[in-house]
């Protein structure tokens, strides 16, 4: 009887935001991530007894620390993970006051640690403006996968730049809702009318 890798995660640091999923770029593997101290993404592999910490995903923004709400999608053979970065440590309960400057990046896991993808997408990457940014949300288009977050009532869209494989599922066939045309820099979706 073949025994299965067990997983432990019984260390004294604080973990949310559990994930078990198949990683393409490592020819569809098992692999378990979650946050790991509200501060990093960590992705566990397994050496075949057990699940052990095998990448850490954390965005180089020293002004966003905490990380919050990740989601995980897979496009062109990669296994990614929106996150919204916060100032502020969300506390025990995830929550943050709406007067708290958040970041939503993107983190490509990738099998070699010294080109994986980190890339902060929302207006605030380039304007510098300062916002309580939410609620992540990936759309895998056709061609293209967007972030959509909020700020306020506000949903805004991001283009993420990176590109859906033209063998796809979502490339042989119409996305759903498609979001409108997109920019270089993210804009506001005007709210639907009542």
């Amino acid at each position: 009887k073949a025994q299965r890798p067990s997983l432990s995660l019984t260390t004294r640091t604080a973990k949310t935001n559990l994930f078990a999923f198949k990683a393409p770029e490592l020819n569809g593997e098992l692999l378990v991530g979650c946050v790991i101290d509200r501060t990093r993404f960590t992705v566990f592999r397994s050496d075949g007894t057990r699940y052990a910490p095998w990448a850490d995903l954390v965005p180089p923004d020293p002004e966003h620390p905490y990380m919050i709400s990740p989601e995980i999608f897979q496009a062109g053979g990669m296994t990614y993970f929106a996150v919204q970065m916060s100032s502020h440590s969300p506390g025990s309960l995830g929550v943050l006051p709406q007067d708290v400057d958040c970041a939503m990046w993107i983190l490509g896991l990738g099998k070699d640690a010294s080109h994986r993808v980190a890339r902060r997408v929302d207006d605030g990457a380039v304007s510098g403006a300062k916002a309580y940014r939410f609620e992540p949300e990936v759309y895998v288009g056709a061609n293209e996968v967007f972030l959509f977050y909020n700020i306020g009532n506000t949903l805004h869209r991001a283009r993420t730049g990176i590109k859906v494989a033209a063998d796809s599922p979502a490339a042989r066939k119409p996305a759903g809702n498609p979001p409108p045309a997109a920019t270089s820099a993210p804009k506001a979706v005007p709210p639907a009318a009542a």
